[in-house]
């Protein structure tokens, strides 16, 4: 599994999926923080359910799933199964548990964990979690089984799915489905993108992110990180770039060019040692130029 939060990551991953497979899809499904649990059936019964726990062992939590209703005790796949889904619990459902309860509990994540996890189904039931299946782990006669088959086998099977699911064939129908969940959501994105482009256009509040300490082509675009140059090692002179983007609308690409950039945002990667001090400093940078730090809903 892996993330992308910015176009950059998204297009990368696109351009190497395409690279195996120029017509392959991709689809838009909720994402839900809650806790994993995997559940096996065997000849068309079920038979355990498992936390994720460290990816090869997990905790036995069958007893406390079976007071969750839902998914089905058997199914008419006859091999082997392993369905993957994530247990939640709503928050109007944890309202109304604190309001009774002698020790409130702090959010629904611990919550949910905290009903699956401990050793007694009662308390399980008492907290009302909810599973929204989304993949099939593993099938014993080895078929593969894309996304979109997934999705409707575990629908058809009788498992809890979540409804929203739209199948994409690009970026743009990617934003296209992400304005479709909620108009509201601010879509961050590179500066100038093709991707805020379309964000616009499916009446979405756009916020153009620039980054600190990596070059940029006379387009617009990052310099690949696979080209000399691509990240900026000096901290100083990513201050200085980062100082200039926020308060001229400008910076220099590495050809020489001066391109205009709209910045909203600044990101600065945090995998290495000195990442906080460095934002520390940038901070500090702004607030002595008269720039003020606000949340990004205030600014787009």
């Amino acid at each position: 599994l892996d993330k992308a939060v910015t176009e950059e990551e998204l297009t990368a991953f696109l351009t190497r999926v395409k690279k195996v497979d120029d017509n392959a899809k991709c689809t838009v499904e909720y994402k839900f923080d809650g806790l994993t649990v995997c559940l096996t059936y065997e000849n068309g019964k079920f038979v355990r359910a498992t936390t994720r726990g460290n990816g090869v062992v997990g905790e036995d939590v069958t007893a406390q799933v079976l007071t969750i209703p839902s998914f089905p005790l058997s199914i008419s796949y006859q091999g082997t199964l392993e369905v993957r889904g994530e247990a939640v619990i709503r928050l109007s459902v944890l309202e109304e548990y604190n309001r009774a309860a002698s020790e409130p509990l702090k959010n629904a994540r611990n919550a949910v964990a905290g009903a699956i996890r401990n050793l007694d189904p009662k308390i399980t039931a008492q907290r009302k979690p909810e599973i929204y299946f989304y993949d099939v782990n593993y099938t014993s006669d080895g078929a593969p089984m894309s996304q979109t088959t997934a999705h409707e086998f575990l629908k058809n099977e009788g498992f809890k799915v979540f409804p929203y699911f739209r199948v994409c064939h690009n970026a743009k129908e990617v934003i296209e489905a992400i304005a479709e969940v909620d108009k509201d959501v601010i879509l961050m994105g590179l500066a100038g993108s093709c991707m805020l482009e379309a964000g616009k256009k499916c009446g979405l509040r756009v916020a153009s992110e620039v980054f600190a300490d990596r070059a940029y082509q006379a387009d617009g675009s990052l310099v690949p990180r696979s080209k000399p140059g691509a990240v900026i090692h000096d901290k100083d002179e990513a201050i200085a770039r980062t100082i200039r983007m926020v308060t001229e609308g400008k910076v220099t690409a590495i050809t020489g060019e001066e391109v205009s950039i709209d910045a909203h945002s600044i990101c600065v990667h945090g995998d290495n040692p000195s990442a906080v001090e460095f934002v520390k400093n940038i901070r500090a940078r702004l607030e002595a130029e008269g720039v003020t730090i606000a949340p990004i809903e205030e600014i787009v």
